[in-house]
């Protein structure tokens, strides 16, 4: 079996939980250096974001990004969690992003799934529907 990042990264999060915290550390430094021996050091970049990943999913903890043009009021992200997290079954952990491209609405990321709700994507999806050839039946 080759090695991978994603590979590596789970095995770190199954030693991990059978270990004390104490040796966090020097697991770390084990997986960084098999990565570098392996020749996937380029790759890296992507390892703490998938032990993180993989390691709130064991806990049953569901990463949710919501991004809009100039953040929300606390009470929407509040009330946005408690739906998602009632809907899921799960805690929800939220993470806001500052758009300015996106012009108005928002775009929610949940674990691997995205809704894009934003003005600029219904702009462009009605531009393309404007710009489409248009059949005339005689």
């Amino acid at each position: 079996m080759k090695l991978t990042v994603s590979l590596m990264a789970r095995a770190v999060v199954d030693v991990a939980r059978l270990q004390p915290g104490e040796t966090y550390a020097e697991l770390s430094e084990a997986a960084t250096w098999l990565l570098q021996r392996s020749g996937l050091l380029k790759e890296s970049r992507k390892f703490l974001s998938l032990v993180d990943r993989l390691w709130q999913k064991q806990e049953g903890v569901t990463h949710v990004k919501i991004t809009t043009p100039g953040g929300e009021p606390e009470v929407f992200k509040k009330q946005l969690v408690s739906i998602l997290e009632t809907s899921l079954n799960r805690r929800c952990l939220m993470e806001e992003v500052k758009d300015p491209k996106i012009i108005g609405g928002l775009m929610l990321a949940v674990g691997d799934e995205r809704f894009d709700c934003t003005l600029r994507t219904a702009m462009n999806e009605l531009g393309s529907q404007l710009a489409a050839p248009v059949t005339i039946k005689s």
